[in-house]
């Protein structure tokens, strides 16, 4: 019986993520960035709910709060390359031109061959 309760709970618990997951994505496809944030900080946060909430943030021109997200991320996971790059799009975007310099120079040192962030570097 025990056994029984534990895999009901187990599915009901992993349906309600899976519900939350979809509004997030949902909200998200429709631009509706507010709804995507607030879903998102119910959630426990993994890096990729944080990566899209750092999404949400910039498409709602929260580019200080975006950076602070992505820095988030950055501490907990330091070679990824996606969020590195977003961090110095929006830190330059926030104005934080050294911030966004020091990113695009991570993002070429770990890959030289990296045109976007050459060319974002130079301008």
């Amino acid at each position: 019986m025990r056994r029984y309760l534990l895999g009901v709970l187990l599915l009901l618990g992993s349906t309600v993520w899976a519900q939350q997951s979809t509004s997030i994505t949902d909200a998200m496809d429709k631009y509706d960035y507010r709804t995507a944030i607030t879903l998102i900080d119910q959630q426990s946060p993994t890096l990729e709910l944080l990566f899209l909430k750092a999404k949400a943030q910039k498409g709602l021109y929260e580019y200080n709060e975006s950076v602070k997200t992505l820095q988030n991320i950055i501490t907990k996971s330091s070679d990824n390359q996606i969020a590195i790059l977003e961090l110095a799009e929006c830190a330059k975007l926030a104005g934080q031109f050294n911030l966004a310099l020091e990113n695009y120079e991570k993002v070429i040192k770990v890959n030289p061959e990296h045109h976007y962030a050459k060319i974002q570097y130079v301008n």
